[in-house]
């Protein structure tokens, strides 16, 4: 009986509670991919503020964004390079996980200090 009743239980609390209802939020992946787009468009400053709110909510994604970053930042093309260097730049003054995971990463910072180098 105790059995029976713990079921019922938990059936009730996930009909009231789905999943969804109680799931740590992600970050948004589509932010970013625009972000970081080939085009020759800005990057306009709300998204980046979007992008630094996401990361601030979700700070479990921080090593995947970036790692994501990071990539775009070695691609051969120049405009996604650059707008990638820019999301970094903002995570990292709007963020203190994502600036504690970058200054963590020696290889990433060297990276971008290459970039850096005139």
């Amino acid at each position: 009986l105790a059995q029976a009743s713990w079921l019922l239980w938990w059936t009730c609390v996930k009909l009231v509670f789905p999943r969804e209802a109680y799931a740590p939020p992600m970050v948004n992946w589509n932010l970013l991919q625009n972000a970081t787009s080939p085009d020759n468009k800005p990057t306009p400053g709300w998204l980046f503020n979007e992008i630094c709110q996401d990361v601030r909510n979700s700070p479990k994604d921080c090593p995947d964004v970036a790692e994501y970053l990071m990539q775009c930042v070695c691609s051969d093309q120049l405009n996604i390079q650059l707008k990638a260097v820019l999301c970094v730049k903002h995570l990292s003054a709007s963020d203190i996980t994502f600036q504690n995971y970058m200054q963590a990463c020696p290889g990433a910072l060297k990276i971008l200090e290459d970039i850096a180098a005139p």
